[in-house]
Order: C-alpha cells, then sequence, then structure tokens
C-alpha cells in the first residue's frame, strides 16, 4: 500500500485557526487533510474537528498495526510475541493522547 511515509501529526499552521493534519519529515513538510476550523476564533479547538485530526493522524500507525496482527494470525508456528505494543500506542494516538 502506497501513502505518504513519515510521522502524520495534528497540527495548527500559523496564523490559521485551522485544525490539519501533516507529514514533517526532515526538510519535508506536506499537509495530509484539513479537519475544520473552530467554531468560534475565541475557542482553542473545536472538540469533534479535533478528534477527527488525531484519527486520520494515527492511519498509518493504525494500518502498520492491524497488519501484524494480521500476520501474527496466519503465522503457523505461532513464534511471534502478540503486537500488543504497537497497537496500543496507535490507539492512544488515535485518542489523541
Amino acid at each position: 500500500m502506497e501513502y505518504t511515509k513519515g510521522g502524520w501529526e495534528v497540527t495548527r499552521w500559523a496564523g490559521h485557526n485551522d485544525i490539519h493534519v501533516s507529514v514533517n519529515e526532515g526538510s519535508y513538510m506536506g499537509f495530509i487533510a484539513n479537519c475544520g476550523n473552530p467554531v468560534a476564533d475565541t475557542l482553542p479547538t473545536n472538540p469533534e474537528a479535533l478528534a477527527n485530526a488525531h484519527l486520520i493522524a494515527s492511519a498509518p500507525d493504525l494500518y502498520e498495526a492491524l497488519k501484524d496482527w494480521v500476520d501474527w494470525a496466519i503465522d503457523d508456528e505461532r513464534t511471534r510475541v502478540m503486537p500488543m505494543g504497537k497497537s496500543d500506542k496507535a490507539l492512544a494516538k488515535a485518542k489523541g493522547k
């Protein structure tokens, strides 16, 4: 599967109130998604837009964790350790933690 590699992060660009998902990989900073802006400039965040941004930002981690589970499930010898650590981290990222 091809997608933008790197750590996807929830960001707010200087001078904008929009909540974005971006990838920042060294000298490359790319835009992934705009998840909306706060209802009013006086509010620090729109909770639903922020939750959406965290879920989108965690997509590559969730994909990799799920792939590990599938690989583990079809491993006949069951010699691998269950991929709980990666799954826990991906779910925490999806929750914005």
